[in-house]
């Protein structure tokens, strides 16, 4: 039996003996102590409620707190899920820069081209992978407006062609997985 159980049980038997003390004889009528009792049952029956009250709110807020630590597991968990070939495709993207840079190279031999054929094959089968994951490159155009969330500035030019904080030359394309940035696209600003 629990604590708050046991002071209801003891204060009824208080009430009953305090019920049973007035129908004594009037001589050993004591009101002075039956009205102490009293006021002490009433400060016990306070107290309990009190004592009710906040282990019903100690309970409400572990609940609360309880299902805040289950969302946030599922976040992490679905972050994961989401981002877990992250790491690997930032480590990818170097080589695929490479990839474009031979890829560029046409009609300097045929035998170059040749293997340009198989390149292009290797590189769409890396592009297709990346896109599997939700990896995509960002669209990125000469002419854009500079945006700090998806560019990253390496140099700022003067430019006659081109309004203040648009983007002149792209150096590096960039790319999302999701809707995270993996990599800033790198490019030189108009100045």
């Amino acid at each position: 039996m629990d604590n708050n159980k046991i002071k209801e049980k003891s204060n009824k038997n208080k009430i009953q003996n305090l019920k049973d003390d007035l129908y004594k004889s009037k001589d050993d009528f004591n009101l002075e102590n039956i009205l102490e009792q009293i006021n002490n049952i009433e400060k016990d029956i306070h107290n309990l409620k009190n004592e009710k009250k906040l282990f019903h709110e100690s309970k409400l807020k572990l609940l609360a707190d309880n299902e805040n630590l289950k969302k946030r597991m599922y976040e992490e968990q679905e972050n994961l899920i989401n981002y877990r070939s992250s790491s690997l495709a930032y480590s990818l993207l170097d080589s695929i820069d490479n990839f474009e840079m031979a890829l560029s190279m046409k009609g300097i031999s045929k035998e170059i081209d040749n293997f340009l054929i198989g390149f292009k094959m290797i590189y769409q089968n890396i592009i297709t992978s990346l896109n599997k994951e939700n990896i995509y490159e960002m669209k990125t155009k000469i002419g854009d407006k500079f945006d700090h969330n998806i560019h990253e500035a390496i140099e700022q030019i003067e430019s006659d062609k081109y309004d203040v904080n648009h983007i002149i030359a792209i150096t590096k394309k960039g790319y999302k997985i999701k809707n995270k940035v993996l990599r800033h696209a790198q490019v030189k600003v108009s100045k």
